[in-house]
Order: structure tokens, then sequence, then C-alpha cells
């Protein structure tokens, strides 16, 4: 999954150089034409489309990573409560590195899907006017990434952690959102 997640970085990286590319060919050349505008408004948010969706990918990614080392987990306490030994164990650093070090939508994630069960979180739903039938899963995981990624899609991220923080005070919510 690193793998996947670093050509997903570097493929913003190169995005990003691109992006200096046109604004230095623009300056060095002065075309101040309305054409030229025009043209290098068009191709700039052409790019922040493209980077927006690579963001939402890495996301997505990111919260693969953390439910399957999820479920490893549980699999791995499983097989030891049966007396067996586990084969894989889960590849915790790199989760926690990646809720650290990544993206505060993942510890908000994280954060709902340990806090909220599957009717409260038909309930925060309600409270946000999101029909509870829009958020797709069976696990409390899965329904709360789908309410995380409707919100990250809708642009009402801030106000899904405000109900939440309204909802459940005490916990330990995400700053940077």
């Amino acid at each position: 999954m690193v793998i996947v997640s670093d050509g997903i970085v570097w493929a913003t990286l190169a995005l990003g150089v691109s992006f200096l590319a046109i604004v230095y060919s623009f300056w060095r050349d002065r075309q101040q034409t309305p054409a030229a505008f025009r043209r290098m408004s068009r191709l700039i948010v052409e790019m922040a489309d493209e980077q927006a969706k690579l963001a939402i990918r890495i996301f997505e990614l990111e919260l693969v990573v953390v439910e399957q080392d999820t479920h490893i987990e549980r699999l791995s306490r499983r097989i030891t409560e049966l007396g067996g030994e586990p084969v894989h164990r889960p590849a915790g650093r790199v989760v926690e590195k990646i809720r650290a070090e990544r993206s505060p939508v993942l510890l908000l994630h994280g954060t709902i899907t340990k806090l909220f069960n599957n009717s409260e979180l038909d309930n925060l739903a309600f409270r946000l006017e999101i029909i509870a039938d829009e958020l797709a899963g069976e696990t409390r995981e899965e329904r709360a990434r789908a309410l995380v990624e409707y919100a990250m899609r809708h642009g009402r991220l801030t106000e899904l952690l405000a109900v939440c923080r309204e909802l459940r005070p005490s916990a330990n919510w995400p700053a940077g959102i």
C-alpha cells in the first residue's frame, strides 16, 4: 500500500512542478494577451481539479490501509485465542504514522468509528440532513468512511466535525479541519 500512496504523492508533486513550469513559461514569455490569460486560467483550474482528485484518492487509500490493519489485528487476536500463531501481524506503526502525519480527516474517521454505532451514525447523518441510505457499507468503519467522504465531497467537513463535537464533547477531535 505504501508504494501506491508514494506513487500518488509523486504524481501530485509532478503535477505541482508542471504547474510551476506553466507559470514560469507564461512569465518568461510575458504574454499579456487576454487569450493567454484565459488559457493559463483554464490550465490552473484543470490542475487544481486533478490535485483535488488525487488528494481524495490518497485519503481513500489511507482509509483502506487503516481498515485492513484493523481487520488483520482482529484476525490475529482470534487466531491467538484459538491457540494458533498468526503469520502476519498488523502494521500498527505504519497506520499510526498515517494517522499522525497525513490527515486529520483520518483521525476524524477513526474517532467517529470508535464513538458512534450504526444507529448513531444514522442519527448523525440525519442531523446533517444526509439521507442515511446514501451511506454505503455494512460495518461502522465503512459507514463512517462513507459519511466522512460525503462530507469531503460536499465541503461539509467542518459541519460534520461541529456536530460530532456537540454530540461527544469529551472526545479528542482533530483540530486541523
